[in-house]
């Protein structure tokens, strides 16, 4: 760019101030620069914002992919649960162990008073 400049102000003063690239460029320097109105910053702000934003979004490619990952996982999981027993099922197993639980409970103890009555039985036909 300074290069060119000074190309100009050479070609300049060779053919004078007065000659036709002379008065454009003091025109150039002379004339004030151009406001933009405000409208025009809003929306260089505003377009500034939302490329901003779409910088930061998820891409859509790595969201559909991570979409249809899930869904595949909750069809297996459906699938899984499809195969696994009820609820209703399970619960009644449930009850059914601790109803077995509390007879094998009982018969233990039947048992060792049985033992017991046995050893003592034993002992005193040890002692005949």
């Amino acid at each position: 760019m300074t290069e060119t400049m000074e190309l100009l102000r050479t070609i300049i003063i060779s053919y004078g101030e007065r000659s036709c690239l002379g008065s454009l460029l003091r025109r150039k320097r002379l004339a004030k620069p151009k406001r933009e109105p405000p409208q025009i910053k809003r929306l260089e702000t505003k377009f500034r914002n939302l490329a901003s934003k779409l910088a930061e979004s998820v891409p859509k490619r790595e969201l559909e992919s991570f979409k249809s990952a899930l869904e595949s996982n909750v069809r297996d999981l459906e699938a899984r649960l499809a195969k696994s027993m009820p609820k209703a099922e399970a619960e009644s197993l449930k009850q059914k162990v601790a109803r077995l639980e509390s007879r094998l409970a009982k018969a233990e103890r039947k048992l060792e008073a049985s033992r017991l009555r046995i050893k003592k039985l034993e002992t005193t036909q040890t002692y005949r």
